[in-house]
């Protein structure tokens, strides 16, 4: 039976904790083609656009870094 020692250990930990922060990215709103406001989760903003389900053609991104920002998540965005 192979012993693991603590250096091995720590290097899973740390290797378990990095992969969520590198993976996941940031949290960014945008308004889809319907006209309500849903999120996507993407690396920067730019990914965001080319990720975010059926985004409208006028709508932008939004990054989420605050609680109060999901506020807005499935409220509904008249067209001008």
């Amino acid at each position: 039976m192979t012993k693991i020692t603590n250096l091995q250990l720590v290097a899973v930990a740390a290797l378990v904790f990095a992969i969520p922060a590198v993976s996941f990215g940031s949290t960014f709103a945008y308004v889809d083609q319907t006209g309500y406001v849903r999120t996507t989760e993407a690396s920067d903003a730019y990914s965001a656009m080319l990720v975010a389900p059926n985004i409208d053609e006028h709508s932008g991104v939004l990054i989420m870094d605050d609680q109060s920002d999901y506020a807005i998540v499935g409220e509904h965005v008249d067209s001008v």
